[in-house]
């Protein structure tokens, strides 16, 4: 049997990859288009034209797969090299650029992925999520005992439900809207402008596709990859999107009312093969865009499993192909916080003798001063005295801050638990790891070397990426999740930064809410103030002129100093919401206010993690 009759009864998790590329493989070519490492890009733009596809898989002599490549690859190169300044010269870069090889788009780019690939037994839901979905591939290479046996796209995909509509299950009466399908805006040009500036404006707002619109904005065009399907000279490009679709097939763009369910936009976009679906208005104006691979994502996830993803996973997105920074047990602390300040970091795993024996924060190092300082005084500051306990500067500090700086880090204690191999399910890292010992970061390891280190934000990065993780709690307010209990600690805005580290310290925390006088939300002091400082003298500074957002702060009065606002929250805000903007303003906590501006308490990533894993973690927390 070439392929499964269409006839048999099977819901989307018996599908295996199989059965899409055998039904898609009736539809186009059989034999496998492909090119060599040492191909010119100009010869693979050829063969590509001759095949009518825009992608190609890389394969060596003897049948190894390298990856890969894609027309927009190439073009993304060219306007790379081209810059930001204009279009002068883009003839002479893109020539230049097609008598590269294809392997130097690796080898000086980075840009050729080689885990784009699935075998045709493997599972197609899983397919779907690990490689159209969560990593954005829109092909990926098929193999069949070890060797490859052709392309599935996620048109492929899409043209398949849309002759099985059966296959989308509830969800295919579902309207879009509902779907959180309408969610991203439409970035549009005119027939007048070049084909070249529609594709520069979409890679600069990080995007694969803008819309073509008339006089009036009626939507009547596209330009992305298919659009560049067939071109071999990419001085072309530079021509006025009107005259280039006389001389290349641009296929129409897709248009849906907002009303149109699942089934509807699956079927519009199946046959058509388009890469986007636009939400129009009744004047035929682009109001959102749909990707295939939102819609995909729609369509196989009803609310991720944290079981379905790895530590590899979220560090592969947070990170790509960054090195892990590690320091010796035999360095200082003056050295290890050098080291820190100058990468920009704030925990670094740390080696003896090349085997890993934790991980050293800059909160370790300051605690160690903070204890120095403290005992120096004779008198340590609970969180409970803080009120009256303010640290006082002495000039024989320097005394002191030499002696810390000058300890080895092998004088920090360590522990082995702050660890997780690469093949580690984010449920486990979250519920093992993370939230019982209260880490915000953690070393990832594959044979017994770091290869990564996973943060508290990686992972939030990763939910915010993929908000289907979040299922049914997404939609869930601040209040329903019971976030409302957590104790906020405050001090004044006159206070110095060394009294508020020395609560975080005392209280094992990594932030406090700084308040003015009438107890309003101003601004927080936090472990990130301390990225990228190699001393910590400017500590003894008043809150309000340490995080002056103005040049001479010493030119306002102290109550007027303006301040960086923290993240805020009302109590009523979606978790979705919430973590959004953690994640696009970069903040791993938010303070919920009043309507005065009070904090009242405050949601942490712990605390959003904690919602994620089932109800048996309650044991993991204290009151604190």
């Amino acid at each position: 049997i070439f392929f499964r009759s269409s006839r048999e009864k099977m819901s989307m998790d018996e599908l295996k990859v199989q059965d899409v590329f055998n039904w898609a493989r009736t539809k186009k070519a059989a034999q496998l288009s492909h090119v060599g490492p040492d191909a010119t890009l100009l010869s693979t733009l050829k063969s590509m034209a001759e095949n009518n596809v825009w992608s190609s898989p890389i394969l060596q002599a003897d049948g190894k797969y390298c990856g890969m490549i894609d027309i927009t690859d190439i073009v993304n190169v060219s306007m790379d090299l081209l810059g930001a300044g204009g279009v002068e010269g883009w003839k002479d870069i893109a020539d230049a650029v097609l008598q590269r090889k294809v392997i130097d788009l690796q080898e000086e780019y980075n840009c050729i992925p080689n885990d784009d690939q699935a075998n045709m037994t493997d599972s197609l839901p899983t397919v779907l999520r690990h490689l159209f979905v969560r990593t954005t591939y829109h092909h990926i290479t098929v193999f069949q005992d070890g060797k490859a046996c052709g392309v599935l796209s996620q048109n492929d995909v899409v043209e398949y439900l849309a002759e099985q509509p059966e296959l989308l299950g509830q969800k295919k009466e579902c309207p879009v809207p509902k779907l959180g399908l309408l969610s991203a805006e439409v970035l549009s040009v005119t027939e007048d402008d070049t084909v070249l500036a529609g594709l520069m404006l979409a890679k600069k707002s990080d995007k694969r596709e803008v819309a073509v619109v008339d006089g009036d904005g009626k939507l009547v065009g596209s330009i992305n990859a298919t659009a560049l399907r067939g071109l071999t000279d990419l001085g072309e490009l530079q021509l006025p999107i009107k005259e280039y679709k006389e001389k290349h097939k641009v296929p129409a763009p897709v248009a849906v009312s907002l009303k149109a369910t699942l089934k509807d936009v699956v079927a519009a976009m199946g046959p058509s093969r388009s890469l986007r679906a636009y939400a129009v208005d009744e004047q035929g104006k682009p109001l959102f865009w749909m990707t295939l691979n939102e819609i995909l994502r729609a369509i196989v996830n009803s609310g991720w499993e944290l079981n379905n993803v790895t530590a590899a996973d979220v560090c592969k997105l947070a990170h790509g192909g960054l090195q892990v920074q590690t320091l010796s047990a035999d360095n200082t602390l003056g050295d290890a916080l050098k080291h820190l300040a100058e990468n920009n970091l704030l925990t670094a795993p740390v080696l003896r003798k090349g085997q890993y024996i934790g991980m050293v924060d800059v909160m370790d190092i300051l605690g160690e001063l903070i204890t120095c300082l403290e005992d120096r005084q004779r008198g340590t500051l609970r969180e409970n005295e803080h009120p009256a306990g303010t640290y006082q500067y002495a000039i024989a500090d320097k005394e002191v801050f030499a002696e810390v700086s000058a300890r080895g880090l092998s004088t920090l204690k360590y522990t082995a638990k702050d660890i997780v191999e690469e093949t580690t399910t984010l449920h486990d890292a979250i519920l093992n790891v993370f939230l019982p010992y209260r880490y915000h970061r953690i070393s990832v390891l594959n044979k017994g070397n770091v290869v990564n280190v996973l943060s508290q934000r990686d992972i939030a990065k990763f939910i915010s990426r993929y908000p289907d993780i979040l299922g049914d709690r997404g939609q869930s307010t601040i209040e329903e999740l019971g976030f409302m209990k957590r104790r906020v600690r405050t001090v004044s805005h006159r206070d110095t930064m060394m009294k508020a580290f020395q609560i975080m310290y005392h209280s094992s925390s990594r932030a406090v809410a700084v308040v003015n006088g009438k107890g309003r939300l101003v601004t927080n002091v936090h472990a990130g103030d301390l990225k990228g400082l190699s001393s910590f003298y400017h500590l003894r500074l008043m809150i309000c002129f340490a995080k002056s957002q103005v040049e001479s702060p010493e030119d306002y009065p102290p109550d007027a100093i303006p301040l960086p606002m923290p993240l805020t929250c009302t109590k009523d805000e979606t978790l979705s919401s919430v973590v959004h903007n953690m994640m696009l303003h970069g903040h791993r906590r938010a303070y919920i206010i009043d309507p005065e501006g009070h904090p009242v308490s405050e949601v942490t990533l712990s605390d959003i993690f904690k919602s994620l894993i089932k109800p048996g973690v309650d044991r993991l927390f204290s009151s604190k």
